[in-house]
């Protein structure tokens, strides 16, 4: 099974880190600060003067630093991702992303998710495109382009609707405790499987991504051989065949606990 799963304020609190930009650094200063709660529809700006319909915009355009200063995971995100995954099902991060801001988008959920891929990401600005069999967006509008379950991550510019807007795919969800009850319910997690939230160390970590990152056997060695050199000298390796035979069998569980976690 496939699992489609939009980022903005449906992974992460994604508004409140971009208005919080606006109000501290863009908006005019007689302006009111701007909270989630004030976009009651999706495009609730439409009605604004012109200049600071631009700065609201420009506040998420610009890529500001302190957008990332304030973004987080919603509670549970990681944890039941980790479950679709270990239930033997794949996870696709479907995203409409503006291309300049791409990268870093990229580049933070697989910090904060590491048991996802590069692969495991896709910016478009046609969703329905990826196919899918459930899909979990706060996007009301996308729904009905789907032809699966549609999890429609509650927010106020999706809420109080009329009930004739809500195509019959939908399913609504209010938290990330609930999307995995109803992923549970829909056998897309094994509802006996634990999430597998290993952390590692530092230098483990950096090792691991650096074997991960190696694009030929050589890069692969030259990650390896510092630690090689370091446990040498603490009298751990002795001679040049312990030292293959170790860098052999730890390249080979290092790739193993990859694969375990993806």
């Amino acid at each position: 099974m496939i699992v489609g799963i939009d980022i903005d304020d449906t992974m992460t609190n994604h508004c409140e880190s971009w208005f919080q930009v606006y109000n501290d650094h863009f908006k005019t200063e007689n302006v009111e600060n701007l909270k989630k709660e004030d976009a009651y529809t999706w495009d609730f700006y439409n009605d604004w003067e012109e200049e600071e319909k631009n700065r609201l915009h420009e506040a998420l355009l610009s890529g500001h630093p302190d957008y990332y200063k304030h973004l987080k995971l919603l509670p549970n995100v990681k944890g039941t991702i980790a479950k679709i995954i270990n239930s033997d099902n794949k996870v696709i991060i479907i995203s409409a992303t503006s291309k300049n801001l791409q990268e870093n988008k990229k580049k933070w959920i697989l910090e904060q998710i590491p048991i996802l891929t590069e692969d495991d990401i896709i910016f478009t600005t046609n969703k329905s495109l990826i196919n899918v069999d459930i899909m979990i967006d706060d996007n009301l509008n996308y729904a009905k382009d789907f032809n699966c379950p549609y999890l429609l991550y509650k927010q106020p510019w999706n809420t109080n609707r009329q009930q004739n807007e809500y195509p019959k795919n939908i399913i609504k969800v209010s938290d990330w405790d609930e999307v995995e009850r109803v992923l549970c319910d829909m056998k897309a997690i094994n509802s006996t499987i634990e999430s597998i939230d290993t952390i590692f160390s530092s230098a483990t970590q950096k090792l691991i991504d650096g074997i991960k990152n190696a694009k030929t056997d050589e890069e692969c060695m030259n990650v390896l051989n510092p630690y090689i050199k370091l446990w040498q000298q603490q009298g751990m390796l002795i001679g040049m065949k312990q030292i293959n035979e170790a860098s052999v069998m730890i390249t080979e569980e290092v790739m193993k606990s990859m694969q375990e976690f993806k």
